[in-house]
């Protein structure tokens, strides 16, 4: 028989098969889901920070250790620079550097704020916390930027339409 069984690794579908008495011939990775995503973008946008913060702090919520979290957000992510810092983090967590020392390495990225509130997460143990209200403050954030560039537009509209109708007038008196 021939089928197919999910696990974040292998050693733990090995595992967990095992124990519900199952003989296991061979095991092979599949193709995951958004392996191969195809990279929307360079840049890291406003949102892929928002993205990056919720999911993290939903992987780890529920268990997720945190280097195949990052894995998993990596693959996903649609952002060709945030993927490879994402890889590069992680690496750093595989030898045993911190998450904020590791966040600290790309400021442009992560700025003062992801590192000293993620520091703090992690003394007291409390990141997807952390997390959350970091994705919550880049939100609301992105949402003042979107109304303060809506309120400039009318006026600058204005300020168009009234221009054009003056160089209009000016043109009538001329002639």
């Amino acid at each position: 028989m021939q089928d197919q069984a999910f696990a974040w690794t292998q050693q733990i579908l090995i595992s967990n098969l095992q124990n519900t008495g199952v003989v296991i011939l061979s095991v092979k990775n599949a193709d995951v889901a958004g392996e191969h995503k195809q990279r929307t973008h360079n840049k890291v946008r406003s949102k892929d920070l928002v993205l990056f913060a919720k999911e993290l702090a939903l992987l780890i919520e529920n268990g997720i250790p945190m280097i195949e979290a990052l894995e998993v957000i990596r693959r996903q992510a649609s952002s060709k620079k945030l993927a490879e810092t994402i890889l590069a983090v992680k690496k750093d967590l595989e030898n045993g550097a911190t998450l904020h020392g590791s966040l600290a390495k790309t400021p442009r990225i992560f700025g003062d704020l992801w590192v000293y509130l993620v520091e703090a997460g992690e003394v007291s143990s409390q990141i997807p916390f952390v997390l959350k209200h970091i994705q919550l403050f880049l939100e609301s954030r992105e949402e003042i930027m979107k109304k303060t560039v809506n309120a400039m537009i009318y006026p600058a509209i204005l300020m168009a339409v009234a221009g054009g109708a003056d160089l209009q007038a000016e043109v009538d008196v001329v002639e």
